[in-house]
């Protein structure tokens, strides 16, 4: 792995995590992997996330406003793909100690 490329996952580890928690790791072979395994992760929670119907509003009519979120939940789906802040915290969570392991190469 080039040093650039090395550079690269650790200014994205940094924006997931505190410099004073990613700046420990070394940026190897298996970080790599694990980040990609990450992003793959973070991206199926969003599209889920995406089909999750919104708060129905006091008064509203509960069969329209359905109707209503279920063609605004397929609108999400088709414009550009997001990532979920809550998500991407759910899985900083879940991923760092693999990032802790594959640092030290196990």
């Amino acid at each position: 792995m080039s040093p650039y490329e090395q550079d690269d996952i650790r200014y994205i580890l940094n924006r997931i995590y505190s410099p004073a928690i990613a700046g420990r790791w070394e940026v190897n072979e298996r970080v790599a992997e694990t980040l990609l395994e990450m992003s793959s992760a973070l991206s199926n929670c969003s599209k889920l996330m995406e089909l999750a119907p919104r708060p129905m509003p006091p008064g509203a009519r509960p069969l329209r406003y359905l109707s209503k979120e279920a063609r605004k939940a397929l609108m999400r789906q088709l414009k550009e793909d997001d990532t979920y802040i809550s998500c991407v915290k759910v899985g900083a969570i879940a991923y760092r100690s693999q990032f802790e392991a594959a640092s030290r190469g196990l």
